[in-house]
């Protein structure tokens, strides 16, 4: 739920300081990282290690960079740091399942590779976290 709430107001930045395109690819890389992050929950010993996303750093100078690529090309790689926060919760509590307190077992700060590419559907762009085996 935070991180729902901090990539809206990071969007709703944007929209006022840059065009929508700008506001598309950002939350098409924020829905990247989300969805590798959800491949990481895992079940353990009766528990869940699960992994939150706190912070994407991108400027708005590289993520207009990112926009003016696209324009002439239909693929652009990129390498962001993001912050990360593993937690647990027991698979029995009602949802949401957010990281906190005593529940939070770390944080991380990593360099993802992803690229960003035109979409054939109503999102506009798509953006995908890639393997280092595809780097």
């Amino acid at each position: 739920m935070t991180e729902v709430i901090r990539c809206a107001a990071i969007l709703a930045g944007l929209g006022k300081a840059h065009g929508e395109l700008e506001r598309y690819v950002f939350e098409a890389i924020f829905k990247a990282i989300e969805r590798m992050l959800a491949g990481w929950k895992c079940e353990r010993d009766g528990l869940v290690e699960a992994y939150a996303l706190k912070e994407v750093r991108i400027s708005s100078d590289r993520l207009l960079m990112l926009t003016r690529s696209l324009s002439s090309l239909q693929k652009v790689h990129e390498i962001t740091r993001i912050t990360t926060i593993k937690y647990w919760y027991d698979p029995s509590w009602p949802e949401p399942n957010l990281p906190g307190g005593e529940f939070t077992l770390s944080e991380y700060s990593i360099r993802i590779p992803f690229q960003v590419q035109w979409s054939g559907d109503e999102n506009l762009v798509h953006a995908e976290v890639m393997t280092i085996g595809s780097c």
